[in-house]
């Protein structure tokens, strides 16, 4: 296995503690914002299917 070396120096803790933040707030919205449009798909197709069926001529 490779072992691959950080060129960057290591970050401190005031840039973990938003980093932090941030990821855990991106998951939030994320997960609320897939939920969200899960539901709006869910109603529309409800309200298509209810619809009476055309009539036969």
């Amino acid at each position: 296995m490779i072992k691959l070396r950080m060129t960057t120096a290591a970050l401190s803790d005031d840039q973990m503690k938003e980093m932090v933040g941030t990821l855990f707030l991106g998951i939030f919205f994320a997960t609320f914002w897939l939920t969200f449009a899960y539901g709006i798909f869910r109603l529309i197709r409800r309200t298509e299917s209810m619809e009476p069926p055309a009539p036969k001529s």
